[in-house]
């Protein structure tokens, strides 16, 4: 009959700190470092604990020095034992491979034109053709929202066919020309009529249309009503699509951080109803974003009222700022711009981020565009 104990098998980095009685050893794997069977073998309290496996002296490795000062003690106190051999090997030298001669006629030299680059940006993304003269509205808010990759796979992946989603297969499958008509024309009125439209409504249409965007957009309106009597406070909480931006009064430092500070502000409202005193009274009300999707739409309210355009503000590093919204922070991936002192017979293009540069968006026109200095659309 054989004894039967306890054994089990460890690795090097998990045996340091421990001391063994008994330990077989294998030290012919080729993968330990320098040192490491050194580590292994200080494990064991005695030599006679210690069972070597696939030992080969011809594969040690010592450092010179060290090997020179073990024959210095053997030398001092132990003479009787042999020195240690040391073996000295030169390095082989490499020569280089010349692979051609320093004078060759059949190289040429050929200088890309800068324009190349820029000429490939028309495979990747697609235009949207105005053939009515009205549809840049919703061509800039189509490249927006189909240049975000989570909206779009979400919409491909989507079970509901959709006229939506048919123009995404189409953008992914790279064709050009693409049209925006049968997608405004489905929504009814006012997007099928020959007329312009306000891109921000048309962007709450698609998203109250089409779950998909609904999931990656839809975020919640914290507002709190403080009745002035009593102090009494009523919490609301509605999904909302899109972020509602008051420009300040003082317009010579606008960034979109202080914009969005605005809406926290209190403001005072005169003749609500308090449940609490059964009367009305005014009231303070506050505003916070909460339950923040991966995507936010913010618009800026450059209409002080429906005739006239704020075309004096300019904002301060917009394309790198940062803001924290409910807790994340978010950077502008895309801006829709809008040019002219009209709501009606304006004209909209996009400027999107792409491949870490900006590219702008005018209908079926796709360049590379620097982010437009000073501007006051």
């Amino acid at each position: 009959q054989f004894p039967i104990t306890i054994a089990y098998g460890i690795t090097i980095h998990k045996s340091q700190g421990m001391s063994l009685e008994n330990c077989i050893v294998d030290v012919g794997n080729s993968v330990f470092s320098c040192g490491q069977i050194y580590v292994a073998l200080s494990r064991v309290t005695s030599l006679d604990g210690l069972h070597i496996i696939n030992f080969d002296p011809s594969n040690i490795k010592a450092q010179t020095t060290a090997i020179k000062e073990y024959n210095n003690l053997r030398h001092k106190y132990r003479p009787d034992l042999p020195n240690i051999q040391i073996n000295y090997t030169k390095n082989t030298h490499i020569k280089d491979c010349i692979w051609i001669k320093n004078i060759t006629p059949d190289i040429q030299t050929y200088n890309l034109p800068e324009s190349s680059v820029e000429d490939d940006l028309n495979i990747h993304i697609p235009g949207f053709i105005n053939a009515d003269g009205v549809s840049c509205y919703a061509n800039a808010a189509l490249q927006v929202i189909f240049n975000c990759q989570n909206i779009m796979s979400s919409l491909i992946q989507h079970s509901n066919q959709s006229h939506l989603q048919n123009l995404a297969y189409s953008y992914i499958s790279q064709e050009n020309n693409l049209n925006s008509l049968l997608l405004r024309r489905s929504f009814g009125h006012p997007f099928a009529e020959n007329q312009q439209q306000d891109v921000a409504e048309f962007i709450s249409s698609l998203i109250q249309a089409n779950e998909p965007l609904q999931d990656n957009l839809i975020h919640g309106l914290k507002t709190i009503l403080t009745c002035s009597n009593c102090s009494l406070s009523r919490t609301q909480i509605t999904a909302n699509f899109i972020v509602q931006l008051t420009v300040p009064t003082d317009k010579s430092k606008v960034t979109l951080k202080s914009m969005f500070e605005i809406i926290s502000e209190q403001v005072l409202m005169d003749n609500i109803l308090c449940e609490n005193c059964h009367t009305y009274y005014p009231h303070t009300q506050t505003s916070h974003i909460v339950n923040a999707n991966k995507y936010i739409f913010l618009q800026i309210q450059l209409w002080s009222d429906s005739t006239t355009k704020i075309t004096n503000l300019v904002m301060n590093a917009l394309p790198n700022e940062k803001i924290n919204i409910d807790g994340s922070m978010y950077k502008l991936h895309s801006v829709i711009c809008h040019h002219g002192n009209s709501m009606t017979s304006a004209h909209y293009t996009c400027i999107i981020r792409f491949l870490n540069k900006w590219v702008r968006c005018n209908d079926s026109n796709i360049y590379y565009d620097r982010w437009p200095r000073g501007a006051k659309d």
